[in-house]
């Protein structure tokens, strides 16, 4: 009888303390579990672009701060999501005392003339935007005969730097901070970069406009972008005067497909490089376009 009582006892404690171990290991697990969730949360509130939240979870700031800042981002939040419900309640609800009507959108109809919409600008901008040859010829009208070598070759390397350069590329120019360039103060840059671009004959051919064959300096205008000076066609921007001022603008293509609107073969080759360059480019020829 006493070992029975015994034996019973042993396992009664073994069974509690099985137990034990049990609930301890659901409370390690549960702790895990909520470790893993808060650390995903201080991630998402450190890195996230909503404004405020990373000073909730901030460390540096004491406890006080923290919570003023889950304040305010609460309040905010509750703010904006009112400010938004009823904006939305303007465009949803029924016409009623006080309040809007529901936006409604109807399609007028499936079948709008292409000729009402105006054909979209093209604009070709050549890699290098200075006839190397025109430039030659212009420096004597530029420049006096006893203008010095050092200014020659600086303006050289200006235009050079300046025919491949795009807006924000302006650290290009650094090397002026070294020159002296008071010799090319009188120089309206703008101007002579309008003179030496590539002529249109040479950079643009076999243009085809609404079905038919087109003269490219005709319908392509000089337009002065963020490029430089290119060549544009149906530009409201264009600096040049349309050939045809009778020509309805903006121009409109007459039906649909690949013919009716606009193709040019550009000319990228025999591209004069800068004098003492050392570069050779050859021949470059895009397809129609």
């Amino acid at each position: 009888m006493k070992y029975g009582q015994r034996r019973l006892g042993k396992l009664t404690r073994a069974a509690t303390l099985a137990v034990a171990r049990i609930k301890v290991r659901g409370k390690r697990r549960r702790g895990k579990q909520f470790n893993t969730i808060f650390q995903a949360l201080r991630y998402y509130c450190t890195h996230t672009t909503l404004h405020g939240l990373r000073y909730v979870v901030d460390p540096d700031l004491h406890v006080i701060e923290r919570f003023l800042w889950l304040v305010l981002f609460v309040m905010s939040s509750t703010v904006a999501s009112n400010v938004i419900y009823s904006l939305a309640l303007r465009f949803q609800v029924k016409i009623t005392y006080k309040r809007a009507a529901p936006t409604s959108i109807n399609i007028e109809s499936m079948h709008y003339e292409n000729s009402k919409l105006p054909f979209p600008s093209v604009t070709v901008c050549p890699n290098d935007r200075v006839d190397w040859n025109r430039a030659l010829e212009l420096e004597p009208t530029i420049f006096p005969n006893d203008m010095d070598e050092a200014s020659l070759e600086t303006f050289r390397k200006t235009l050079s730097r300046l025919s491949m350069m795009s807006f924000g590329d302006f650290d290009d120019l650094d090397f002026l901070k070294n020159h002296n360039a008071r010799n090319l103060s009188g120089i309206n840059i703008t101007q002579v970069l309008h003179e030496v671009m590539p002529p249109c004959d040479q950079l643009l051919s076999s243009c085809w406009w609404r079905n038919a064959d087109r003269n490219c300096c005709e319908i392509f205008e000089v337009q002065k972008t963020e490029y430089g000076f290119c060549y544009s066609f149906n530009s409201e921007m264009a600096v040049t005067s349309p050939a045809d001022p009778t020509e309805s603008r903006p121009r409109r293509a007459s039906g649909y497909g690949e013919w009716s609107g606009v193709r040019v073969t550009i000319h990228l080759g025999n591209i004069t490089k800068p004098p003492d360059s050392g570069k050779d480019i050859g021949n470059v020829e895009t397809p129609a376009v």
